[in-house]
């Protein structure tokens, strides 16, 4: 009878040590591909920088004027004598009285400027 419980526990033995040598085994195999998903992931990446850059370089403007200055499509540029000018009335530049506006505020309010924790935008309530 010892010899049969020697042998059952031998078996039991035999039988844990495969599943854990194949729980083992699966465990490195998923690692592996893993590692090897990682890589063309990668791969994937830089290709995709690669392409990106490609068609950036395609859409530039360079690009696209030298395409359409080529020989093959016989474009050219405007000669300046076929330029048509047409006169509009003259307007008042805006951009230059608001210029002239904000430096008069700053020349009116210099302690202002000093205690202002924002912008110039900002402490003129500009930059809304």
């Amino acid at each position: 009878m010892r010899l049969v419980n020697l042998f059952k526990i031998m078996c039991m033995a035999i039988v844990i040590s495969l599943v854990y040598i194949n729980m083992q085994m699966r465990i490195i195999d998923l690692a592996y591909q893993g590692k090897q998903k990682e890589n063309q992931i990668r791969r994937l990446i830089e290709e995709n920088g690669n392409l990106t850059y490609a068609i950036l370089t395609l859409k530039s403007s360079h690009n696209l004027g030298l395409k359409m200055l080529d020989d093959e499509y016989g474009m050219e540029f405007v000669d300046p004598d076929n330029v048509l000018q047409i006169s509009t009335p003259i307007l008042e530049d805006t951009s230059d009285k608001d210029t002239r506006q904000i430096a008069a505020k700053e020349k009116t309010n210099p302690i202002l400027n000093i205690i202002s924790f924002g912008t110039e935008a900002q402490a003129y309530g500009l930059g809304q």
